[in-house]
């Protein structure tokens, strides 16, 4: 997804509701990964992974972690945010 996409979904959806991103760089990839878990996955058995490719676009809502699987599209990726 091209950097300018990625900051068009976040400028939006700040705007709309109260929403944490986290990017994580490959090279500090097993510490930002941890942080996820440990503060917002720390009672879920399931645990944030790496998806295959970056950027690895999830969501986390009550506690329960999911991953974007549709078109890397702004419209279609802010439609999964409030799904």
């Amino acid at each position: 997804m091209k950097k300018n996409k990625w900051d068009s979904l976040k400028r939006d959806l700040r705007k709309k509701k109260k929403i944490e991103f986290v990017e994580i760089e490959q090279k500090n990839e097993a510490d930002g990964m941890n942080v996820v878990n440990t503060k917002h996955l720390n009672k879920s058995q399931v645990k944030l992974s790496l998806q295959g490719g970056y950027p690895t676009v999830f969501k986390i809502r009550n506690g329960n972690l999911s991953y974007f699987n549709g078109n890397r599209v702004l419209e279609d990726m802010k439609k999964w945010v409030f799904e």
